[in-house]
C-alpha cells in the first residue's frame, strides 16, 4: 500500500501596506473584522516607511480630536467643529467616521480625553505592531514624524507634514534608479486607463520622470510615489513576499516593479454595522 506523506502548507507571508494596516483596526468593525480574518494564520511583515505613513494619519486624526474636545464647551460642540473643519485639517473619510463614532459613544469630555490620550501615547503603536515583529525593514531610512507624540501646555503637537532636513529619500532613489526608469517608461496608453481610474500610475510616472531629471522627491512628491516605494521595499526586503493591500494601485504597479499582490476587497453587504471601539 502506497502511503503519501502529508505536506504542511506554509502560511502566506504578507507585507502589509498602509491601507491594510489602517483598516484592520480603525475601520468600522465589520470591515476590520473581514481584514483580520483574511490575515489570520499568516506571517506578517511591514516597514518603517509604512509605519511613518500610518503614524502621520492615525496620530494627526486623534490629536485633532483631542484639541477639539479640550477647546469645546461639550462633545456636541466638538463634533460640530470636526464636521466644519475636517477638510481644512485633512482628516480622511475613514478617520472621520471613526471620530464620529467616538463622539457618539461618550457623553462627557473627561473619559473621552482619557481614551484619546491612551490612543495617542500607547495604543496606536500596539495596534500597528499587532502580530508583526518589531524589527521592521528600513531601506528608505525615513525620518518623517519619527519622534514620540509631544505635548505642550496640555495640547499634543501635530506630526509635521513635511519631511525633516535629514530625510534620506534622495539616497533611496539614487540606489533604485533602475526602478525609477521603469516607472518613468510606463506606457500611458489610453486602453490601460480604465484599470487606473484615479490616474495613480500616470502620476507616479510623472514623479519618476521628475526625480530622474533632478527634482526633489521629498514632501508631497514622496506621498504621490509612496505606493511604488512600498512595492520596492517589500520586493527587496522580503523576496517572494505578497503585498497585502486594499488599494488597487498596487495591482497596477506589480508588473512594472515585479511584485506579488493580494488585493483585498471587503464585502460591502457586511459593512454597515457598528461594534466596540478599538482599545475599549
Amino acid at each position: 500500500m502506497k502511503i503519501e506523506a502529508s505536506v504542511d502548507k506554509c502560511p502566506p507571508l504578507y507585507f502589509l501596506d498602509t491601507s491594510t494596516q489602517i483598516n484592520r483596526h480603525w475601520a468600522d468593525e465589520p470591515i476590520s473584522r473581514q481584514v483580520r480574518s483574511d490575515l489570520a494564520g499568516s506571517k506578517l511583515r511591514t516597514s518603517i516607511y509604512v509605519e511613518r505613513q500610518y503614524r502621520y494619519r492615525v496620530l494627526n486624526a486623534f490629536i485633532s480630536a483631542h484639541v477639539f474636545v479640550i477647546t469645546s464647551d461639550d462633545i456636541q460642540d466638538a463634533k460640530t467643529r470636526l464636521e466644519n473643519c475636517r477638510d481644512d485639517i485633512g482628516i480622511d473619510d475613514l478617520f472621520y467616521k471613526f471620530l464620529r463614532r467616538l463622539f457618539r459613544k461618550y457623553n462627557s469630555k473627561k473619559p473621552l480625553l482619557r481614551y484619546l490620550k491612551r490612543l495617542i501615547e500607547v495604543d496606536w503603536q500596539n495596534f500597528f505592531y499587532d502580530a508583526i515583529p518589531k524589527s521592521l525593514c528600513d531601506i528608505t531610512n525615513c525620518t518623517k514624524g519619527a519622534d514620540a507624540p509631544q505635548s505642550r501646555q496640555g495640547y499634543y503637537l501635530p506630526i509635521p507634514k513635511r519631511c525633516p532636513p535629514n530625510c534620506n529619500i534622495c539616497d533611496f532613489w539614487k540606489a533604485k534608479k533602475e526602478d525609477l526608469q521603469n516607472l518613468a517608461a510606463t506606457d500611458p496608453d489610453e486602453s490601460k486607463r480604465s484599470a487606473d481610474p484615479k490616474g495613480t500610475v500616470q502620476k507616479i510616472r510623472t514623479e519618476a520622470q521628475n526625480i530622474l531629471e533632478g527634482k526633489s522627491p521629498r514632501d508631497e512628491h514622496c506621498k504621490v510615489i509612496s505606493d511604488a516605494i512600498i512595492s520596492i521595499e517589500a520586493r527587496d526586503c522580503y523576496p517572494g513576499i505578497i503585498i497585502h493591500t486594499m488599494d488597487f494601485d498596487f495591482e497596477n504597479l506589480k508588473e512594472i516593479l515585479g511584485t506579488k499582490v493580494r488585493f483585498f476587497k471587503v464585502d460591502q453587504d457586511d459593512a454597515n454595522l457598528f461594534s466596540n471601539l478599538p482599545g475599549e
